[in-house]
């Protein structure tokens, strides 16, 4: 299916859209595939056909298309557009609840998000075996599959480690990226920083190696280690550089997990892709080839392409797909758009249009012709690579968010600020005095390290925050003062603090979520809704002693600590924040999304 194949050097999280879905056997590069969905010639519904008999076996059943069938069951998005689990069968069953993002059954276990919910995992009945809110104290942002009986998931932290089939973290969260479990090791990478990130001397050194399903290393992380994402039978191919001062170039080589090179790096290993079975596809720069187990050329490098699986290479030539043997023999002659290899005794072929199914002599099995789902390029990748596609949640804790807003605001309690001079703020939001304008009675603070949050910070003061400091000297007998500097105010307290919050990510559409969390801290904290000040999109606290406003992605707190705040002047007017608004809405639009 795939026209070209591109393989990472080092691993990363891989968080792919669709359903990749198959059966496993011993080995974990020897699969089969039975069933897949087809909308048939003409057709406005999808059907599912035996790829082992060439029969529809559940018939026009799905106005939407279905996943890829993984041990006997299929997910479907509704009309809702949420997913649904169903068995394959005559009249399919449906299976579990409605979910808003659906992972693979693998070991016996399938990870789901309902809409608005943590990521869980279910069983083939629809049961659930655990949810995963958190790991180790830490929002769970993204979780996968479960290879070895481990499955790798990400917090809120950005860091990934592993959970067992408990849901407890049985490796640590600390890799900035990591791979799934094959063969019971996992290629992960470490990261380590030093210096301050706005410094010049700041350096932030990517370690990667591999660990067994104990944590432990087998390969100890190391900076100039590149590795593929995976290990294959056995063994795993890495990147060095060509020691030829001329002219260096890329080479590849493949060792085991404990780093014993067992096939050395080559110049003729331009490219190179995991072993399957005892075969790995290699490319000399210009064409591809295939390799034995010793690292000996099986198969010469004369190919577009080259993919072996069952004693069969799939090759390319001039943008069309067929079969030849190790010894280069045709056997099946290179006249289709894309194929798959034989994970069944027959497999799929694109003629023309649309695809059909063939037999290992490529005779045409069936007279029918039809659309196949998309997924198919998914599969095949992670088939190759041994990296399964993560899900996430759309859950939000609005608790544990809000916490880490007002934490990074020196404000865990709301009030925590109260009766503070101007160095104890400074202190509280690292700022120098080198930040701070002579003139005014403010300053801001931007956070960047909170995830789907801009925030700034707008501390407001009684008095200047710098006072001029005067010379006296009498010209003529007459005195002359001038301003010599500018020193701190020691003496200025804080008067308000303005929070101002743009969420995007996961966070654009849980404004009021976030906004009922603060208005319940506010109460604990002594400030009442006062409903007669409050409308649609802002709430009022005392008489002006709080205020909330808010859209769908931004929220500003505003807080007094000495009288009260003015409905106009720091917070503007409603035509100044929807202005606000439309401009953040520019700068959202870039963030990363968890869409």
């Amino acid at each position: 299916m795939k026209k070209g194949l591109i393989i990472t050097l080092i691993v990363v999280g891989v968080a792919a859209a669709g359903f990749a879905v198959w059966k496993f056997l011993p080995g974990n590069s020897n699969i089969t595939m039975r069933y897949v969905p087809i909308k048939e010639d003409g057709e406005e519904r999808w059907s599912i056909l035996d790829m082992e008999t060439g029969e529809i076996v559940v018939d026009r059943e799905w106005k939407k298309q279905p996943s890829l069938v993984f041990d006997g069951i299929t997910a479907v998005e509704n009309a809702d557009g949420n997913f649904e689990f169903f068995t394959i069968e005559k009249k399919p069953a449906k299976i579990g609840k409605q979910y808003k993002s659906v992972g693979l059954f693998i070991e016996g276990l399938a990870p789901v998000a309902e809409p608005d919910q943590p990521i869980s995992y279910i069983d083939k009945t629809g049961k659930e075996a655990f949810r995963l809110k958190e790991a180790d104290g830490k929002v769970v942002e993204e979780a996968g599959h479960f290879r070895s009986g481990l499955a790798r998931f990400r917090n809120s932290e950005g860091k990934w480690g592993y959970i067992d089939r408990n849901g407890k973290a049985a490796i640590k969260a600390k890799f900035v990226s990591a791979g799934d479990f094959r063969e019971g090791y996992a290629v992960v990478v470490e990261q380590e920083e030093k210096g301050n990130p706005s410094d010049s001397d700041y350096k932030v050194t990517r370690k990667t190696g591999i660990i067994n399903t104990d944590g432990k290393y087998v390969l100890d992380p190391k900076e100039k280690t590149k590795l593929m994402p995976s290990v294959s039978n056995g063994l795993v191919a890495y990147w060095e550089e060509s020691g030829d001062d001329e002219k260096k170039k890329g080479m590849w080589g493949f060792m085991d997990p404990k780093g014993e090179r067992v096939i050395k790096a080559r110049k003729e290993l331009a490219s190179v892709l995991p072993y399957i079975q005892d075969h790995a596809s290699f490319s000399d720069g210009e064409s591809w080839g295939v390799l034995n187990k010793k690292g000996e050329i099986a198969l010469r490098a004369k190919y577009d392409n080259a993919i072996y699986y069952n004693g069969m290479v799939m090759v390319q030539e001039d943008k069309k797909w067929g079969f030849v043997d190790l010894e280069g023999k045709e056997l099946i002659a290179p006249e289709y758009k894309e194929l798959l290899p034989f994970f069944n005794k027959h497999t799929l072929a694109r003629d023309g249009d649309n695809y059909i199914l063939i037999d290992q002599k490529g005779k045409e099995v069936s007279k029918k012709s039809f659309k196949v789902t998309g997924d198919l390029d998914d599969f095949f990748e992670s088939w190759i690579t041994g990296i399964y596609p993560t899900i996430k949640s759309d859950y939000v804790d609005a608790a544990a968010t809000i916490s880490s807003i007002l934490k990074s605001s020196g404000m865990e309690k709301i009030n925590a600020l109260s009766g503070k001079s101007l160095p104890q703020v400074m202190q509280l939001m690292e700022v120098s005095e080198d930040d701070l304008n002579s003139y005014g009675n403010s300053f801001t603070k931007y956070r960047y390290e909170l995830d789907n949050i801009s925030l700034s910070i707008d501390c407001n003061f009684d008095d200047q925050l710098k006072k001029a400091i005067t010379s006296t000297e009498y010209i003529y007998g007459y005195p002359y003062e001038s301003i010599t500097g500018y020193g701190l105010n020691n003496n200025a307290v804080l008067s308000s603090v303005s929070l101002s919050m743009n969420l995007y990510g996961k966070l654009g559409s849980k404004s009021k979520k976030l906004v009922d969390e603060l208005e319940s801290r506010l109460s604990a904290a002594g400030y009442q809704l006062n409903s007669n000040y409050s409308s649609d999109g802002v709430r009022v606290f005392g008489e002006y002693q709080a205020m909330l406003r808010y859209s769908d992605d931004k929220i500003e707190l505003n807080v007094a600590y000495q009288g009260n705040l003015s409905p106009m002047g720091s917070l503007g007017s409603e035509m100044d924040y929807e202005s606000e608004v439309v401009s953040d809405d520019v700068e959202a639009a870039a963030a990363p999304s968890y869409k």
